[in-house]
């Protein structure tokens, strides 16, 4: 559980206004047993600069004690640190405080009237005879027993004021206590996790040969641009293993659908559909041609049988056309034999295309695709080991800023600790040997003299 700092100090208000001992003074007891003798010699009623008082409360007893160590009080001014005496006990600041004790809340009602009037304490002064050094004090009441309170009510009121000055010390004592077991705690946790991560790097440190956390950073800095360099790389060697790879398999797809329109095949499927025309004209003319060779026989046979100038015309123009049907199949035969010629060509082509683009293509685009895949490999395990490296340059980074956090930690604390073990020291050798604003008032054999007034008691109701 988390302890605020206001809580804290509430709690070590608690432990020392319950007496707890505070490594010297404690706070001064809250209310002192006095004893009280009770005397039949009448006392005069006199307020401040030893006049005779006056008023329309008049008190009918006065409590005669002897005082020492009176608390002293700071003034506001921040240039003045200086302790001073209180200089007017009938204040109305005082009257208020006085009746805020115990004592002073169970004063009657005509007595709490008399006190705030201001008109109740009575300073005459040091005195230099059996009780030197002691303040002499006179406390008017309306009643004996006002009288009895009123004198503890006051003693009581010096005792808060001195441990006003009191209580900030011890409180800080106890602060500066707490702290300085917490920091040795603390040191010790330090320690502790320092040894453990210095261990750690040491071992690192076997593997890795980094002098110091900066050169480390810069390390990490340069592989972060390593690997983006090689995402670059490998997505650019992904995408050309892809291409490659679909080039192969439209090759295997050509390959098992034998696909006639790519290449050089065009070609011959062109020179095949001239052949088929050729060898159809081809055809066409050799029977036109058989046909004029049969008419040219039967016309010679007539020839000899007829008129020769029965025939010549009819000679001719079977000549004529006998000559045109062998130019027909002439030109037919040609065409035939150019055509077959240029066939074989491009069959020889087309075959030796087939064997190197179908075949060897397809090796080839295998043995592209393999070696992108080695390179790809290449390039991962390149990825990988500078991500080793980088692993462990943030590793050695990591541990070596754990060091000097902790180091620069255990420094601050024990730096703390020395300061907050100095100013405990000096507060221990304060409350060893306390100046008066630290006293606790003291009261002359710790006794209290009740006279009757020389007036009588009177009291006139102000309401």
């Amino acid at each position: 559980m988390t302890i605020s700092g206001k809580s804290l100090r509430t709690i070590i208000v608690a432990i020392v206004c319950a007496n707890v001992t505070c490594f010297g003074l404690e706070l001064h007891k809250a209310k002192s047993e006095l004893e009280f003798e009770i005397s039949s010699r009448k006392q005069l009623w006199l307020t401040g600069g030893n006049k005779i008082g006056k008023g329309p409360l008049k008190p009918s007893h006065v409590a005669e004690l002897f005082i020492r160590n009176l608390p002293r009080e700071q003034y506001k001014s921040k240039s003045d640190k200086q302790y001073h005496p209180i200089s007017n006990f009938s204040s109305f600041g005082v009257m208020k405080k006085l009746l805020e004790t115990s004592a002073g809340q169970s004063m009657s009602r005509q007595q709490r009237d008399l006190v705030t009037t201001g008109n109740v304490i009575c300073q005459i002064g040091k005195i230099s005879d059996e009780v030197g050094n002691h303040t002499h004090f006179r406390l008017y009441a309306t009643t004996q027993d006002d009288a009895k309170k009123t004198a503890e009510a006051f003693v009581d009121f010096l005792i808060s004021r001195a441990n006003r000055n009191l209580e900030p010390l011890l409180i800080k004592q106890q602060e500066l206590n707490k702290k300085i077991v917490d920091n040795k705690n603390s040191i010790a946790e330090t320690e502790a996790k320092l040894g453990t991560v210095q261990t750690e790097l040491d071992e690192l440190k076997k593997t890795v040969h980094y002098l110091s956390a900066s050169e480390a950073k810069n390390t990490i800095s340069k592989l972060n641009t390593r690997i983006d360099d090689l995402n670059i790389t490998l997505a650019e060697m992904r995408a050309k293993q892809e291409a490659t790879n679909q080039s192969l398999q439209r090759e295997r797809k050509k390959k098992t659908t034998q696909d006639a329109n790519l290449g050089p095949k065009d070609e011959v499927t062109e020179l095949m559909g001239k052949l088929e025309a050729a060898m159809a004209k081809n055809k066409t003319a050799a029977i036109i041609r058989n046909q004029a060779v049969t008419k040219l026989k039967a016309a010679q046979s007539k020839l000899y049988k007829l008129k020769k100038t029965a025939y010549d015309l009819s000679d001719k123009k079977i000549k004529a056309t006998l000559l045109n049907l062998y130019k027909i199949v002439d030109e037919f035969s040609t065409i035939f034999t150019t055509v077959l010629s240029e066939l074989e060509v491009a069959n020889a082509a087309w075959e030796d295309e087939t064997k190197e683009t179908g075949l060897d293509t397809e090796l080839k685009l295998e043995q592209r695709l393999q070696d992108q895949k080695t390179e790809l490999e290449v390039l991962e395990a390149s990825k990988k080991t500078a991500a080793n490296l980088r692993e462990q340059a943030e590793r050695f980074y990591y541990l070596a800023q754990q060091v000097s956090q902790l180091q620069d930690s255990k420094k601050s604390l024990n730096s703390e600790l020395l300061d907050s073990e100095n100013a405990f020291t000096k507060i221990e050798e304060k409350l060893a040997n306390p100046g008066q604003e630290l006293l606790p008032p003291e009261v002359y054999q710790n006794k209290v003299t009740v006279y009757p007034t020389q007036s009588g008691f009177m009291y006139e109701s102000t309401q």
